[in-house]
């Protein structure tokens, strides 16, 4: 792996797995079609790059950042060379950024010294240095540095999936409802699905079942469900645009009384 590293600004997890060993998927290949350099995007850095290791650079941290919260590992048409992921330490103490080296792997992403991290908030950022997508605050800590761990195809340990250039995770394909929308069938999958990464049994908006959902649910109806959701006074995570199919499922539901049905 090469060692000159280009400052960028990217988001998601990359995951070097199988260093050193010659086949076009693991080592760095360029991709003529995409133009891009594949190498070991979405697995586990850690398993070639932690700090100790006896392979490859060392580094505290690594990511690769996609353009699809679903893309599969070595997709190298879902990658951005456009953005970089930066994380905000511990009530706002200070920002360590990541270096991005595309021959190292188009949309890879790493940091080295991990010596200061406690908890922190991720952030993807575009070529301009805005915020396009990011974590809820402080929702991090040091155990969680090898991102494409947790930041898989289909997510894992609360994950939603990959990194991803932005908040609207349309890809995810909530059917509309073909008349009044239910609790049930239409607003708990989209709770399910966007919600409970970092909602999932913690305070007092918590999506855990049908029934306790509900509960917890209903008393932001009038007040923060759809503003937190369309990005106002929210925290972190998903947002739901207000023409997407989930903001308007959310919306008719409550319009229609917001029934536990």
């Amino acid at each position: 792996m090469k060692t000159k590293y280009l400052l960028a600004l990217t988001v998601v997890a990359t995951l070097f797995s199988g260093c050193g060993t010659t086949d076009a998927t693991s080592s760095d290949a360029e991709n003529d079609s995409e133009n891009t350099y594949l190498h070991n995007q979405g697995k586990s850095c850690a398993s070639c790059h932690s700090i100790g290791g006896s392979n490859e650079e060392q580094f505290a941290s690594g990511a690769t950042i996609f353009t699809a919260i679903d893309a599969a590992d070595l997709d190298t048409s879902k990658v951005s060379t456009t953005h970089t992921l930066r994380l905000v330490l511990e009530n706002n103490a200070s920002i360590v950024n990541y270096y991005a080296n595309s021959e190292g792997g188009s949309g890879n992403v790493q940091f080295y010294n991990g010596s200061a991290i406690n908890k922190f908030t991720a952030q993807v950022l575009d070529s301009n240095g805005n915020v396009v997508n990011t974590s809820a605050t402080d929702s991090h800590d040091n155990t969680r540095l090898d991102c494409n761990s947790c930041h898989s195809a289909s997510g894992a340990n609360g994950a939603p999936g990959r990194i991803i250039t932005s908040t609207n995770t349309t890809n995810i394909t909530i059917t509309p409802p073909t008349g009044t929308p239910t609790f049930t069938a239409n607003v708990l999958p989209i709770l399910d699905t966007y919600c409970k990464s970092c909602h999932g049994s913690s305070g007092a908006f918590s999506i855990t079942t049908s029934a306790t959902t509900y509960d917890g649910v209903t008393p932001f109806v009038n007040t923060t469900l759809l503003s937190k959701a369309s990005g106002t006074n929210h925290g972190g995570g998903t947002i739901l645009p207000s023409t997407s199919t989930e903001y308007a499922t959310i919306r008719d539901w409550i319009t229609a009384g917001a029934l536990n049905d």
